[in-house]
């Protein structure tokens, strides 16, 4: 429905049509002036218009304007469409003139429109793209926040990005701090893959299914791309993820011959804790027969 307005008007564009939020309108006045008819009559007439559906929103809207009195009184806004439909309807001994000025007003106000919007668009900026230096940029830092990736792998995603357009990587970092989110700064730790920790931690638990307990415990998640290799039937291929509440055990590394996917790593030092944190998980699990 076309927004309520407590006056008539708008941005008046000439003697019935006005712009309501940027789109053309006629309002029951108006009709009622140029066709010759009472405002009482034509609100009848496009009351009972919208009440049997000839007329339906978003092509219509309720609104109000101050008589000379200063009374507030009712009036009925229409688009185009709207409007099209109930001039037949409306009647009146200017009925003939009235549609003609009605229709050319309207015609007229597209073609207004158009003219401004290709004018704009001229003249606008053109948008960076993802062959442009601006467009990976923002592809980078848009993977880098939806995967949560690591601060040095955004590092990799930046220097890919470098490399592939000839920029200067200077002002890269050459160190980069990969921590713990809850870690003290500066400070920075090893990291292994998961089956690395179970393997030297003497853990008897596949990392298959140890991936299935961090995703329980809300550390790990899985995710979805896109792929063109055959052998995935699908055109997906799922990777693993590690989620916000995670990054205190691990981080997300991205590989810049698929930076479109995230390859957890696990801090050493935090695996112990990690482990305690999991075991009452564990159990349930078990006794769900999840694991």
């Amino acid at each position: 429905m076309l927004p309520v307005n407590p006056v008539v008007g708008g941005e008046a564009v000439g003697p019935l049509v006005h712009l309501r939020d940027g789109r053309p309108v006629v309002d029951s006045v108006a009709i009622a002036r140029a066709f010759g008819r009472s405002h009482k009559h034509v609100l009848r007439t496009l009351d009972s218009l919208i009440e049997d559906l000839t007329i339906t929103e978003p092509n219509f809207g309720l609104s109000e304007y101050r008589d000379a009195s200063g009374k507030a009184c009712r009036l009925i806004e229409l688009d185009e469409h709207g409007a099209l439909v109930a001039l037949p309807f409306v009647g009146g001994r200017r009925s003939r003139l009235g549609q003609k000025q009605l229709v050319a007003e309207f015609f007229a106000m597209r073609e207004t429109l158009r003219a401004m919007a290709r004018d704009a668009q001229k003249h606008a900026a053109p948008a960076p793209t993802l062959k442009s230096p601006a467009g990976d940029l923002a592809l980078a830092e848009s993977i880098g926040r939806l995967l949560n990736v690591s601060p040095s792998g955004r590092v990799a995603l930046l220097r890919r990005v470098a490399e592939r357009h000839g920029l200067d990587e200077s002002l890269l970092p050459t160190y980069v701090v990969d921590a713990p989110s809850d870690a003290l700064p500066g400070s920075s730790e090893a990291t292994a893959p998961i089956s690395t920790l179970l393997r030297d931690a003497g853990v008897a638990l596949s990392a298959a299914r140890f991936n299935r307990l961090l995703e329980f415990a809300g550390l790990l998640e899985k995710r979805n791309r896109r792929t063109t290799q055959k052998h995935f039937a699908s055109g997906e291929k799922s990777f693993w993820m590690v989620t916000p509440a995670g990054l205190r055990y691990g981080k997300n590394l991205t590989d810049s011959r698929s930076p479109r996917e995230t390859q957890p790593h696990w801090y050493v030092g935090r695996f112990a804790e990690l482990r305690t944190h999991l075991r009452p998980i564990f159990r349930r699990m078990q006794a769900e027969d999840a694991l």
